[in-house]
């Protein structure tokens, strides 16, 4: 992959992150570190148990993942927040209770690339503190894309699809962009009494 397949790689995986949401995105996190590490496991929710505050994990290196992908984080950072603290809390109580050791606990946000709340980076702090043998962060879709574009060519065709090429376009139509220059043409655009005077002031604003 050259240097510009791997750009229009970034861009088409960028436009899945915005248009990711809830479960969308969750599925979009899921395959790419199931395409970083052959070890990472996925979690399937099962009836009234749901997935134990897990929604995946690597067994290689004991690191947990929750994914949180609202339409709108900003709008949604209280909620974040309580899924942030409700589900580590969850996490250290059923998985930890049961012979797992849990090494990293990820929580993964879609930000949309617009960035976290101090409210919520506060949350992770807090944490942090509370959890000093747990390594605890905060990966927003900036951390995702960066996973993902350290990926292999076939990793990424695979969830993006095959990458368009301009060198391979032959037939291009071109009437759409004849109907546009008609209409401007054709277009009569009324009288104006503004002139442009002989000595302009160019500093002056319009």
């Amino acid at each position: 992959m050259n240097q510009q397949e791997k750009y229009l790689a970034r861009v088409m995986f960028k436009n899945k992150i915005y248009q990711s949401d809830s479960q969308s995105f969750e599925d979009l996190v899921v395959n790419v570190l199931q395409h970083e590490s052959s070890t990472f496991t996925p979690v399937k929710p099962q009836g009234s148990y749901g997935d134990r505050k897990n929604d995946g994990f690597d067994p290689s290196t004991n690191s947990y993942y929750q994914i949180y992908g609202p339409e709108d984080l900003p709008k949604k950072e209280k909620d974040a927040i309580s899924k942030l603290n409700e589900d580590f809390e969850g996490l250290k109580k059923h998985w930890s209770t049961n012979g797992f050791t849990i090494e990293r606990f990820s929580y993964i946000v879609n930000d949309k690339y617009k960035g976290a709340y101090p409210e919520l980076l506060k949350a992770i702090q807090a944490l942090k503190v509370a959890n000093p043998k747990i390594t605890i962060c905060l990966l927003r879709a900036f951390h995702v894309e960066d996973t993902f574009i350290s990926l292999g060519e076939s990793e990424m065709l695979e969830i993006i699809g095959p990458i368009p090429s301009p060198y391979n376009i032959t037939d291009v139509d071109y009437s759409i962009l004849t109907e546009v220059v008609n209409h401007i043409l054709g277009f009569d655009m009324p009288d104006t009494e503004e002139e442009i005077p002989l000595n302009p002031d160019f500093e002056k604003k319009l």
